[in-house]
C-alpha cells in the first residue's frame, strides 16, 4: 500500500464494495416490516430467542438507511478512511473490537473515529482484497502471536482486552478509602490515577502496543525502526558465543544434580525419547524459537511488527528475520530451553508427588507456588498424567496435548513456559516501559534488554534463592563467562593479548560476560568507556577497559547503537567524499569504518575473513 497506484486500486475495490453493501441494505429494508412483524408475533408465543434477534434486527435497520443515504463519493471517502486506518495500526490489521474506535497506545486510548467509519467492522471478502494481504504464513503466524493471541487470554481472563473489570476494583478500592474520614483525598487520587496508569502500560506492554506510535508511516519511526533493524545484522553477528554462559542458568536454579539427572544422562541413555519429549515440548508452544525468534528479538529490541513498505526496509526485515538462523542463536535457544523444560518438568512432578504423598519440603512447596501451582492443580496435573502420560524408559512423556482437562493443562503449560523464559533469560515485561515508549528512547536502550531483566531474574532471584545450587550456577556461569570472553578475543583477532591477561582480568571478564551482576556491569563499561579507563572495574583489577565494550565508539557506548552508526556513516561518507575529490589520504580507520557498516560484518568465522580482505584492502591501497 506504499505505492500511489496500489493505494489507488484498493480504494476503488473496496468504494465497489461499500456500493455493494449498500444496496443490499437498500433490499434489507424493503423486508424489515415484514421481519419485525414475524418477530413480534415469535415474541407473543414466548419464544425466549425472538426479543434479542428483535433488537438486532432493529439496530441493522438503522445502520442500513445511514447506508442508502450515503452519496457515490462519499463511498469513495469512507474507503481512502479504511486505507488510513489499515496504514495506521500495527502490522496493517483494524482493531477488531465492535465500535472499531479504539486503540490503546501507551494506557491512553485513542480518540473515538467519527463520521461513517464508527461502529463499522471492515468483513470484505479475502477474495476481494487478495492483492494486498500478507500471506506469507510465518508473517501471519508471527502476528497473530504477538497480537490476536495476547488479546485473546486477557478477554479469557478479565472479560476484555481492556481488563475493565480489574480497573474497576482498583477504583473500587481507593473509592472506599476516601470515605474514610480521615482520607487524604488528593493524595488517594493521585494514587489511583498513578495504579491505574501503570496497570494500563502493563496490559499494553502485553498486547504489544504499548508506545505504538500514533503514525507508523511517519519517517521518523521508520527511520528508527530500519536503524535498530540495521544495528542488529551488523553488530549481534557473535551473540551466540556471548550466550555460552546460558549453559549455566539451568544449574544456577536446578542444581547440577537435577540438570544431570533428568536432563544429560537421561540424553545419553535414551536419545530417541528424549527426542520425543523435547518435541512435546515444542508441541506445548516451549522453545519455539526455531519459528518466532522471541528470544532474539526481544534482546534485539526489533519486535515491531508494522508492515515494510521499501525496498530497504523489505530487505531489513528479511535479513533480521533470518539472523537467528545465520547466527545459530535460534538453534542455540531452541536447545537450552528444551532441556531446561525437561529439568523444570521433572521436577515440577517430583514435587506435586510429594506435596500428595505429604512429604514435599518447604522449598519444593516454595518452587510450586512460584508457578500457581496449588494442592488442587497439582493433583490435577497427576490425574492428567496418569491417565494420558507414560514413561519410556526412565523419561516422562506428559503427553499433555492428549489432556481432557483443559485447566490443568493450562496451569501446567503456562508453569513450563514460566520457568523456561525465567531461566533461560527472555525480556518481557520487565524492560523500562517508559523509557522505550519513545523512538528516542527506543534506540537509546537498544540491546539493554537483556542486562535489566537479567538483573531481576539472575541477580535478585539468585540473591533470594540464596543456596548451593545459585553458588554452583554463578561459579559456573562466570567460567563460562571468561570461555565466552576468550573465544571473542580469539575471534576479533586479538588473541595474543589473553596472554597478558592477569588472574583478576579474567575474573572480571568472567563476571561481565556470565550476566550474574545484571545492568551493573552494563553501568561499569559505560564509564569505563567515557573516562578511558580510569574509572571502573578495570581501574582496580589494573588491566585494560573491558573486551566487550573494546569496539564501540565513545558515542555508541554512551547513547546507544544507533549513535554509533551514524558516527560511522559520517566517518565513512566524510572519507569517501574526500577521496573522490582528492582532498584527502584513505586511512586504515576509513576502510574500518566503511566495513563495520556491513550486515553481517561480524558473524562467527565470517568475521575473521572480513578482517582479512580489510588488510587486504588497505594493503593494496597503501592505507595506514
Amino acid at each position: 500500500l506504499a505505492q500511489p497506484e496500489v493505494r489507488a486500486r484498493f480504494i476503488d475495490v473496496t468504494s465497489e464494495w461499500l456500493v455493494r453493501k449498500a444496496e443490499e441494505a437498500r433490499v434489507r429494508t424493503t423486508t424489515f416490516e415484514d421481519e419485525v412483524a414475524v418477530l413480534k408475533k415469535q415474541i407473543q408465543e414466548k419464544n425466549n430467542e425472538a426479543p434479542l434477534l428483535l433488537e438486532k434486527r432493529e439496530q441493522l435497520h438503522d445502520r442500513d438507511l445511514k447506508e442508502i443515504e450515503m452519496q457515490p463519493e462519499e463511498f469513495r471517502s469512507l474507503a481512502a478512511e479504511i486505507l488510513q486506518r489499515i496504514k495506521g495500526t500495527p502490522a496493517g490489521r483494524l482493531p477488531y473490537d465492535v465500535s472499531m474506535d479504539r486503540i490503546s497506545n501507551g494506557g491512553r486510548a485513542a480518540s473515538s473515529k467519527a463520521g461513517p467509519l464508527k461502529a463499522r467492522v471492515f468483513m470484505i471478502e479475502d477474495e476481494l482484497i487478495e492483492e494486498f494481504l500478507v500471506n506469507d504464513i510465518e508473517q501471519v503466524a508471527k502476528r497473530f502471536v504477538r497480537s490476536i493471541a495476547p488479546d485473546i487470554e486477557l478477554t479469557k481472563k478479565f472479560g476484555d482486552i481492556e481488563i475493565t473489570s480489574k480497573i474497576k476494583e482498583i477504583q473500587d478500592d481507593y473509592m472506599r478509602l476516601m470515605e474514610r474520614p480521615d482520607a487524604d483525598v488528593i493524595k488517594l487520587e493521585k494514587r489511583m490515577k498513578a495504579d491505574i496508569r501503570d496497570i494500563a502500560a502493563l496490559r499494553d506492554s502485553l498486547r504489544n502496543v504499548y508506545g505504538v506510535p500514533e503514525n507508523p508511516m511517519d519517517w521518523k519511526v521508520r527511520t528508527g525502526r530500519a536503524f535498530r533493524q540495521l544495528n542488529y545484522i551488523r553488530l549481534l553477528g557473535g551473540m551466540t558465543i556471548s550466550a555460552i554462559p546460558d549453559i549455566a542458568r539451568p544449574v544456577m536454579v536446578h542444581g547440577f544434580g537435577r540438570v544431570f539427572g533428568d536432563a544429560i544422562v537421561p540424553l545419553v541413555r535414551n536419545f530417541s525419547a528424549m527426542g520425543k519429549l523435547t518435541q512435546q515440548m515444542r508441541d506445548m508452544g516451549l522453545a519455539s524459537d526455531m519459528i518466532n525468534n522471541s528470544r532474539i528479538r526481544q534482546h534485539a529490541d526489533v519486535t515491531d511488527d508494522f508492515l515494510r513498505h521499501t525496498m530497504i526496509e523489505r530487505g531489513l526485515g528479511a535479513m533480521s528475520d533470518t539472523m537467528g538462523m545465520v547466527s545459530l542463536m535460534a538453534l542455540w535457544n531452541t536447545a537450552f530451553k528444551q532441556m531446561t523444560g525437561v529439568v523444570s518438568m521433572n521436577r515440577m512432578i517430583r514435587g506435586i508427588d510429594a506435596e500428595i504423598a505429604g512429604t514435599i519440603s518447604k522449598k519444593e512447596r516454595t518452587y510450586l507456588r512460584q508457578n500457581y501451582i496449588g494442592k488442587e492443580e497439582g493433583s490435577s496435573i497427576r490425574k492428567m498424567l496418569n491417565e494420558h502420560g507414560d514413561v519410556e524408559n526412565g523419561v516422562q512423556m506428559p503427553n499433555a496435548l492428549e489432556w481432557t482437562d483443559r485447566s490443568a493443562y493450562d496451569v501446567f503449560q503456562a508453569a513450563l513456559n514460566r520457568e523456561v523464559d525465567r531461566t533461560i533469560v527472555t525480556p518481557g515485561l520487565d524492560k523500562p516501559l517508559i523509557a522505550t515508549s519513545t523512538e528516542v528512547g527506543r534506540l537509546a536502550f537498544q540491546f539493554k534488554s537483556f542486562a535489566i531483566a537479567a538483573t531481576q531474574r539472575i541477580m535478585l532471584s539468585g540473591l533470594q534463592q540464596k543456596d548451593m545450587a545459585t553458588l554452583n550456577g554463578m561459579l559456573f556461569a562466570v567460567s563460562l563467562g571468561m570461555t565466552a570472553a576468550a573465544f571473542k578475543m580469539w575471534d576479533s583477532g586479538r588473541g595474543e593479548e589473553l596472554k597478558n591477561w592477569t588472574t583478576e582480568k579474567w575474573i572480571a571478564e568472567g563476571v561481565d560476560r556470565s550476566g550474574v551482576t545484571g545492568w551493573l556491569f552494563e553501568a561499569n563499561n559505560m564509564i569505563e568507556k567515557a573516562t578511558r579507563g580510569s574509572v571502573g572495574v578495570s581501574a582496580l583489577t589494573g588491566g585494560k577497559q573491558m573486551s566487550r565494550y573494546a569496539s564501540r565508539n565513545l558515542s555508541g557506548a554512551l547513547l546507544g547503537p544507533t549513535a554509533g552508526t551514524l558516527n560511522l556513516m559520517a566517518t565513512a561518507t566524510g572519507s569517501v567524499s574526500s577521496g573522490i575529490l582528492g582532498d584527502d589520504d584513505w586511512k586504515a580507520s576509513d576502510t574500518h569504518a566503511v566495513r563495520k557498516l556491513l550486515p553481517y560484518q561480524n558473524l562467527l568465522f565470517l568475521r575473521q575473513m572480513l578482517d582479512s580482505a580489510e588488510k587486504g584492502i588497505n594493503s593494496s591501497i597503501g592505507a595506514k
